[in-house]
């Protein structure tokens, strides 16, 4: 009676979480929960670390559920926009501004787009 109310988190099997064990050697490292409820403790497999695939276990209040980071998109991420090939969007915009394609504005605009396709 009452140690239900000091329990900790509820954990259900397939639960994503980090072991926070103080002088645990897999502290910080992450698994997931296969017995959320084995012998009074959770029985997890770890997923990273040193130990990945083993099967521990501990108290409930021994892990935190694992809240992966946003993942922010960077320069090494490549373009986050779709290119349209060169020559289709030249053809596009010489139809949309009404140019011909002999005449000197026609080559300026597909040396520009090229420029700009090729600096992002």
């Amino acid at each position: 009676a009452g140690a239900a109310a000091d329990a900790g988190p509820v954990w259900v099997k397939g639960d994503l979480v980090v072991v926070t064990k103080a002088n645990s050697h897999v502290k910080g490292e992450q698994a997931i929960v296969e017995n959320p409820n084995w012998n009074k403790l959770v029985k997890i497999k770890m997923l990273t670390g040193s130990e990945v695939g083993a099967v521990k276990s501990y108290i409930t209040t021994d892990l935190v559920a694992f809240v992966p980071e946003p993942k922010v998109a960077s320069a090494e991420d490549g373009p986050t926009i779709e290119y349209v090939p060169l020559p289709k969007l030249v053809v596009e915009i010489k139809l949309g501004m009404g140019i011909d394609e002999s005449t000197p504005m026609a080559k300026a605009v597909a040396e520009e787009m090229a420029l700009v396709v090729r600096s992002r």
